[in-house]
């Protein structure tokens, strides 16, 4: 339930007095299609089905929209579906969501380069770390009497 505070700053028309929540119907339905209400864009990724035959049937992308609360001189106070309220800092090198649709996707294509990379990284370090797992196995001695950072943040 959302407070008094978060109430005034949501659109009426997207305010459910009955619930005491932003109806998610109404959100769906009006706040896309609402001229007076500037919008801010975000592209994201949906896994809609996790055993689909074809890859690409798998993931869909979805253009979020999410409305304009607040203009300040630094920023946007925006809502953004399912979660709420979030600032938005006008000259910020990385943001949240852009004024353009053309931005937005370049955003989230430099956003999954990103993940790429770091999934990468996570999966070299595994695969090292289990080749090292096996020379244990085989005979080999691991390496115990050096103290590492573990034992000195611990």
């Amino acid at each position: 339930m959302l407070s008094e505070d978060e109430n005034r700053d949501i659109p009426k028309q997207l305010y459910s007095p009955i619930k005491g929540d932003i109806d998610m119907k109404a959100e769906r339905n009006e706040i896309a299609e609402m001229k007076s209400v500037k919008v801010v864009y975000r592209y994201i990724d949906i896994m809609v089905d996790y055993f689909a035959e074809k890859e690409e049937d798998s993931i869909i992308i979805k253009l979020l929209k999410c409305p304009i609360l607040k203009e300040t001189k630094y920023g946007y106070q925006i809502h953004v579906p399912f979660k709420g309220k979030r600032f938005m800092r006008k000259n910020a090198h990385k943001q949240f969501a852009c004024l353009t649709k053309e931005e937005a996707l370049r955003s989230f294509i430099a956003r999954k380069k990103q993940e790429i990379k770091h999934y990468r990284n996570k999966m070299d370090r595994a695969i090292l770390a289990r080749k090292k797992g096996i020379e244990m196995e085989k005979g080999e001695k691991a390496v115990e009497d050096k103290e590492y950072w573990i034992s000195k943040q611990y």
